[in-house]
C-alpha cells in the first residue's frame, strides 16, 4: 500500500477553503433570513439555494446542496424554565446520504425582562448542539422594560445517518421567576436545514 501525504500548501488550501465556506455560510444564511425580520416575508427555497449554488461554484462544485428544509413560524414560546425547552421553531430532515452534513440555521427574537438573562440554543432531539450556555443570550438591564433581541444561531451537524432527525430552537431563563420568550406575534421565526455533501 502506497501512503501519500498531503502537501503543506494543499492542507493550507483545504483549511482555508473550509473556513471560508463556513464564513460564507453565515453570510448566506443571514442574507436569506434578512427579509423575514425586515419585511415579514418567509424565506424561499430559491433564495437559499441560489446563494449556496454560488458558493458551490466557488469551490468547483465540491460542495453539493442535496436538499433544503424550511420552517417559518409566527407566534411566541414563553417559559420560566431554567433548563432548555423546545420552542415553536422545529423542523425535520431525512438525509439522503450518510456522509453529508446538516447546516442548521435559526433566526428569531429573544425577549427578556426585569434584569433577566435568556439563552437560546439549537438541539437535535434532546441533544444540545451548542453547549450548556447556548449559542446566544439576551440580557435585560431595565426592570420595567423588555428587550427584544434579534438572534441568529448556526451549527454544522456531522449527522452521519440517513434516519430522520428533528431540530429545535430551545430557550431557558437564568431566573425561574422571570419568563424568557422566543418569537414575536407579528414576526416570523425561521429554521433552515440544509443537507450538504462535501
Amino acid at each position: 500500500m502506497i501512503k501519500r501525504e498531503m502537501k503543506w500548501w494543499a492542507r493550507a488550501r483545504f483549511s482555508f477553503a473550509y473556513a471560508l465556506f463556513l464564513t460564507l455560510g453565515i453570510v448566506a444564511c443571514l442574507y436569506a433570513a434578512g427579509p423575514v425580520l425586515k419585511h415579514k416575508d418567509p424565506v424561499t427555497h430559491k433564495e437559499f439555494q441560489k446563494v449556496y449554488q454560488e458558493i458551490s461554484t466557488m469551490f468547483d462544485g465540491r460542495v453539493e446542496i442535496v436538499q433544503v428544509v424550511e420552517s417559518v413560524t409566527q407566534g411566541q414560546t414563553s417559559t420560566t424554565s431554567t433548563s432548555f425547552v423546545d420552542t415553536l421553531s422545529s423542523a425535520s430532515i431525512t438525509p439522503i446520504s450518510g456522509e453529508s452534513k446538516i447546516l442548521v440555521f435559526a433566526n428569531g427574537m429573544i425577549n427578556t425582562t426585569d434584569e433577566s438573562i435568556g439563552s437560546a440554543t439549537l438541539a437535535r432531539g434532546t441533544t444540545n448542539l451548542l453547549g450548556s450556555g447556548g449559542g446566544a443570550q439576551s440580557t435585560s438591564n431595565t426592570a420595567s422594560h423588555g428587550l427584544f433581541a434579534p438572534t441568529s444561531l448556526l451549527f454544522l451537524d456531522d449527522l452521519q445517518s440517513t434516519s430522520s432527525a428533528t431540530y429545535h430552537v430551545q430557550i431557558l431563563t437564568n431566573n425561574g421567576a422571570l419568563a424568557v420568550v422566543w418569537g414575536r406575534a407579528n414576526f416570523s421565526s425561521v429554521l433552515l436545514l440544509c443537507e450538504l455533501l462535501f
